[in-house]
């Protein structure tokens, strides 16, 4: 019984000191490249395009691809900003 035990006992203990190593591992990795994101993330703007339909080639000529009108587009709605984790120990326990 004792053997069991002591078998048990350090798969324990192996487990754990795996989850530490790993845990600092993914913690040394992930949150620079985090933080790197969120530059760009809250840079916001950037460029825009304008998809204003080009007048066709052919413009007297209409068969079944050009003679469907396409729908308008509608305005996209502004995103909402979500909820974010503030700087510190609540930014690095959920990430």
């Amino acid at each position: 019984m004792t053997l069991f035990r002591n078998v048990v006992f350090i798969a324990a203990i192996a487990g754990l000191v795996a989850g530490v190593v790993l845990a600092c591992m993914q913690a040394y990795a992930t949150v620079p490249l985090i933080l790197k994101a969120e530059v760009y993330e809250q840079a916001g703007g950037g460029h825009t395009h304008d998809h204003a339909a080009a007048p066709a080639a052919n413009a007297g000529e209409t068969n079944a691809m050009t003679s469907a009108a396409p729908a308008p587009a509608e305005a996209a709605a502004p995103e909402e900003e979500g909820w974010t984790p503030a700087d510190g120990f609540e930014r690095f326990a959920f990430n």
